[in-house]
């Protein structure tokens, strides 16, 4: 399957708390990436997002 990779910036306005942190993240700009993969056996272009993730700065 043909994979692609889309990285863009987030932005919170106010602390967010995710799923499976212990703290909340605080306001700011946050580096996501999502994974896609080709859904193939259609006559167009198209991909399904397969994975995202969120890189946190150490502090």
């Amino acid at each position: 399957m043909t994979t692609r990779t889309k990285h863009r910036t987030v932005h919170f306005n106010a602390p967010a708390l995710l799923d499976g942190l212990e703290s909340p993240l605080g306001a700011g700009d946050y580096e996501l990436s999502e994974d896609e993969e080709l859904i193939e056996g259609i006559s167009w272009l198209a991909y399904r997002r397969v994975a995202t993730f969120i890189t946190i700065p150490q502090h």
